[in-house]
């Protein structure tokens, strides 16, 4: 089966709206070495800050400023986490899952659920919380 070209995608970036602007831009560059890139403001969006954060290949685009609708991302377990409706976390692929977590808990870096297997997509995950408890999973390829 062929897919129309004009429908062929390729993920650009993703946003999060946080509370605090600044504290969240920092949180990215500081825990988990992203690039501050851009950051601007928008004619007659008063009050709200926007900066592209990259590392590799993700983006992400934060977005503060005002007060945002408040919901709580923190998930107290992982199946709380899964039962949500929409976007529910990011996905950073790693190459040792284990140095990563030890370097994200010197850091203070709430971890959500430690390591653990999926044989069937033959990865090893593990996720963790940033400042706003926005779920970031990690993932490791299991070799076979």
């Amino acid at each position: 089966m062929s897919v129309n070209n004009t429908l062929a995608f390729r993920a650009d970036h993703l946003a999060l709206r946080v509370a605090d602007f600044t504290a969240t831009v920092d949180w990215y560059i500081e825990k988990l070495g992203f690039d501050l890139t851009q950051q601007w403001t928008v004619e007659g969006l008063d009050g709200l800050s926007f900066a592209y954060l990259e590392n590799g290949s993700i983006k992400l685009e934060i977005i503060g400023g005002n007060a945002p609708t408040q919901f709580n991302p923190a998930q107290r377990t992982v199946p709380d986490h899964l039962g949500i409706q929409g976007f529910i976390h990011l996905c950073l692929r790693v190459n040792d899952l284990d140095g990563t977590l030890t370097a994200l808990r010197a850091q203070s870096v709430g971890i959500l659920a430690d390591p653990f297997v999926i044989p069937t997509i033959g990865q090893r995950l593990a996720l963790v919380q940033d400042n706003n408890g926005n779920v970031i999973e990690l993932a490791q390829v299991v070799d076979e």
